[in-house]
This record gives structure tokens, C-alpha cells and sequence, in this order.
């Protein structure tokens, strides 16, 4: 059987299945595990399936349900503080940093060290949290504003992220599936990855409930990240799929 059609397979058994293991798949279609393992990759890195141990799932079979900024604020507190704290063993005096909206990234700013950075943010609630801690060099990218998400956005904000370079990005998502970094608003994911094509060091922030997730639209993968930051609760067998993309902390 040719490739395209092997893969062809793969995909209509994953459509009414969800999922697909290595072994059946290479009795079914009569060729070896280690064909199958090449096909496995080969679309995963299209993104139309997420590979997992002896297997694969279909990409997206999880979605992301779009919730208010207040009320995600109430949820995963703790995993968010964790994650906050490992952002900010990373800092360094002098840095420039970008500080993407979301509320697992406004946790960084309460543990913010009082030492000479710059600060540029997106997100009008954790420009004011840092007016409220008192650092002085601190911007704020204008725009269109959504209230749910608390982001500015669209042309005008985008024209002003295109002038930074910054030492350090940390931006928020809201799913993660394969190697692809998603968010909800495709003209929020097209300032998040100017800024991240911009900075030196590129970093994605993720509690364990965004992993395996999928949003509307991709704006990164996971190879051209220095690290994704998570907590504890992800899984051993996420923690060694993700290894294979990029740093997980």
C-alpha cells in the first residue's frame, strides 16, 4: 500500500475510533510497527494526531471551552502559583521581559523581585498589579481591548509589539495538543507570536488542564520554545512526550 493511502487509513480509523494502537494498525494494514511508527510522526507533525505510548489519538478530540477571565482567576490557584514561581526562578536583573495576559501569567507579578528589569505586558490587569507593586520601567501595548480576555489586540497593538526585542517572553495558552500551542482569538495569536519570534528566550506557561487540549487557533509549536512551564500534576507519560519537542519544567 502506498503512503498516502496507508496514512489515509490511519486517519478514517482514527475518525470513528479516537484512537489507534501500533500493533493493530500494522496487522491491519499489513506492514511493520516501525512503518506505522514513521506514519505516526509524520502526521503528527502536520498536526492531524497526537502520538502516545504504543499508539495515537485523534488531535483535538478534547476542546477548549472559552470561560471568562474572572472566572478562570478562581480555578487551579495553586498549580498557577507553582508554575508563576518556576517563571520566576528564570529572571534576571536587568532583564526585558514580556508578560503575556492570562491569569496563570498574573501571578507572576506578585512574585516579581524588586530589582531593576523592564516590564511589557498586554494585559491592562497586570499593568496595573505592577503599577500597584511600583516598577518603574514598565510598558503597556496599546490596541483594541477584549474584556474577556483582558488583552489588547488587532493592528495598532501589533505594530507596537513588531518594535520590541525582549530577553524573555512568557505567554499563557489555551490548549496544548501535539506540538501545537493554541489560543482561542486568532489576532491574540498572531501578537503572541510577533512577541515570541521576538525574544531571546521563548517560554509557554500551561496548568496540566490546558495539556492535551485544543483551541481554534495554532500560533507556536513546542520545538521553537526554550521550555514549557507546567506543574506537578502533569502525568510521567506527558512529561516524556513533551521532552521530545522542547524543555518541560
Amino acid at each position: 500500500m502506498l503512503k498516502v493511502r496507508r496514512q489515509e487509513a490511519i486517519l478514517s480509523i482514527l475518525n470513528t475510533n479516537k484512537s489507534v494502537e501500533v500493533a493493530q494498525l500494522s496487522k491491519d494494514l499489513q506492514v511493520t510497527e516501525m512503518t506505522i511508527r514513521r506514519d505516526l510522526k509524520e502526521l503528527e507533525d502536520k498536526g492531524q494526531l497526537v502520538r502516545m505510548h504504543g499508539g495515537a489519538r485523534k488531535a483535538g478530540f478534547s476542546s477548549y471551552s472559552v470561560i471568562s477571565h474572572e472566572k478562570k482567576a478562581q480555578i487551579h490557584i495553586e498549580e498557577k502559583k507553582e508554575i508563576a514561581q518556576k517563571c520566576v526562578n528564570l529572571l534576571d536583573e536587568h532583564d526585558i521581559v514580556f508578560l503575556g495576559s492570562g491569569t496563570t501569567i498574573g501571578y507572576i507579578v506578585d512574585l516579581l523581585p524588586t530589582v531593576d528589569m523592564t516590564l511589557i505586558t498586554n494585559s491592562l490587569s497586570i499593568f496595573n498589579r505592577l503599577q500597584e507593586r511600583n516598577f518603574q520601567s514598565t510598558i503597556l501595548i496599546g490596541g483594541r481591548y477584549r474584556h474577556s480576555t483582558d488583552t489588547f489586540y488587532g493592528v495598532f497593538a501589533n505594530d507596537m509589539i513588531r518594535q520590541f526585542r525582549v530577553a524573555k517572553a512568557f505567554i499563557g495558552t489555551n490548549g496544548i495538543t501535539g506540538i501545537n500551542v493554541t489560543t482561542t482569538y486568532e489576532d491574540e495569536g498572531q501578537g503572541n507570536q510577533l512577541i515570541l519570534d521576538n525574544a531571546e528566550q521563548r517560554y509557554i506557561v500551561s496548568d496540566f488542564s490546558k495539556l492535551e487540549i485544543s483551541a481554534l487557533y495554532t500560533f507556536y509549536s513546542l520545538k521553537n520554545i526554550n521550555a514549557l512551564i507546567t506543574d506537578s500534576k502533569i502525568t510521567e507519560a506527558q512529561k516524556q512526550y513533551y521532552e521530545h519537542f522542547t524543555k518541560v519544567l
